[in-house]
């Protein structure tokens, strides 16, 4: 109230003062581990909203506004990845402040109230959401040991996502990879292995969700991807038999004989030899030995085979062919 004597004079001046405060918000961008590019800090729009201010800013944003309480939110346009986000201020009360974002559009952050003076120094971080990822590679022959069978390092090993990357297994492209959370296909192909010989593949995951060869990481995930290749084998015995009718002189055995086999393996054979062979096609033949002359006296006259999976023989002049899948094949030459 004010009292004015007679004859006097009062002029008065109503000041309000708006109560403010100030808001800054910094961005700070984790990548975790991940050697990638990722969208820098100034990539990231972040926004602010209330009953008596809004805005946005690149980054960051530093405003003062009137007192009260402010959602805030954040959008990183064309955004293909995860990210958890953190928000953390000096000075106001906050609300929310934590989850997790994904996709390119706007996601609140939560909301912060703001007290007259106060200056609320914030950093929202986001941290990319991440899993470690490794290939690795190994070679089952079967009990074959030829030196063209296979080894681990005949195969590339790829990963294709977010992150990619191609190796040898072993190697530091495929072996504890830091990769951004998200779906990858897993892949390999031949380097060097021989085209005659049969691999069947299988793939296996330690950890995520492998479907169809696309294995989905979660944050946290440590996975080790095992590639397995088996080769197709066989066992191949060859067994020689010598008909000698009614003869009783210079007669062979057979052991005057070496038996052969060509194929994807190629190798000897005493008769009644057997060896651990990959699938494929095969010739097989024979060779006289050179200190037996008594078996120029013998004609090849047939070849046949049992047991095991395969297709033939075709009976050629000196031996014969066949394709051989599986099992134990035994082959008389006579």
């Amino acid at each position: 109230s004010v009292t004015v004597p007679a004859g006097g004079a009062a002029s008065c001046t109503f000041t309000n003062t708006l109560q403010i405060a100030r808001l800054n918000i910094t961005k700070v961008v984790d990548a975790d581990g991940y050697a990638g590019t990722v969208p820098a800090a100034t990539d990231w729009v972040i926004g602010y909203g209330g009953t008596r201010a809004s805005g946005t800013g690149m980054g960051a944003v530093d405003v003062i506004v009137p007192t009260g309480t402010y959602s805030l939110a954040e959008a990183l346009p064309g955004n293909t990845l995860s990210y958890d986000y953190a928000l953390t201020c000096g000075q106001g009360t906050v609300t929310g402040g934590s989850g997790s974002i994904s996709g390119g559009g706007s996601s609140p952050v939560g909301s912060i109230t703001l007290a007259a003076g106060e200056v609320a120094d914030c950093t929202l971080t986001n941290t990319l959401r991440t899993a470690t990822l490794s290939l690795t590679k190994t070679v089952d022959n079967g009990g074959y040991a030829g030196a063209n069978a296979a080894t681990p390092s005949m195969w590339d090993l790829s990963f294709a996502g977010a992150a990619s990357a191609t190796g040898k297994t072993g190697t530091a492209a495929v072996t504890a990879v830091i990769v951004p959370a998200g779906s990858y296909a897993l892949s390999e192909a031949p380097d060097g292995v021989d085209a005659s010989l049969t691999y069947d593949p299988a793939l296996a995951c330690s950890a995520g969700t492998l479907t169809n060869g696309t294995l989905t990481l979660a944050d946290g995930d440590a996975a080790t991807c095992a590639f397995t290749n088996t080769l197709r084998t066989a066992s191949l015995t060859l067994v020689k038999a010598v008909e000698n009718g009614a003869a009783t002189q210079d007669l062979a055995t057979a052991a005057d004989w070496t038996l052969t086999y060509a194929g994807p393996a190629t190798g000897n054979l005493a008769s009644g030899g057997t060896a651990t062979i990959p699938a494929g096609s095969y010739t097989l033949a024979e060779i006289a030995s050179a200190t037996a002359p008594n078996t120029a006296n013998y004609a090849f006259s047939g070849l046949t085979c049992s047991g095991g999976s395969f297709t033939g023989p075709v009976v050629t002049a000196t031996g014969g062919t066949l394709d051989i899948a599986s099992g134990a094949v035994t082959c008389t030459l006579t």
